[in-house]
């Protein structure tokens, strides 16, 4: 469906000359899993965020917090198949 993987920044942000509005998320693949620790962090996850939106770790923290909300969001939610195997009874 398109626009499901885009945030449309509420506070864009200026790099260089650039000023960016939005940010368009490729689709997660396990390529991107495969130096993720098992109880990924917010930092992980921001990472993460910006290899998938092919933006710098410096993009990445000018976002506003609720923007980062909004990435969180989205990229929590590509995680939404992975849930735990439960325990053993």
């Amino acid at each position: 469906m398109a626009g499901e993987n885009v945030v449309k920044l509420k506070q864009p942000i200026q790099f260089g000359s650039e000023q960016i509005h939005v940010l368009e998320f490729q689709t997660l693949k396990a390529k991107h899993l495969r130096k993720m620790p098992a109880q990924p962090g917010i930092s992980d996850m921001l990472d993460l965020a910006g290899v998938l939106c092919a933006q710098p770790p410096s993009v990445m923290d000018e976002l506003s917090a609720e923007d980062t909300a909004a990435v969180m969001e989205l990229v929590g939610g590509f995680f939404a198949g992975f849930g735990g195997t439960g325990g053993k009874s």
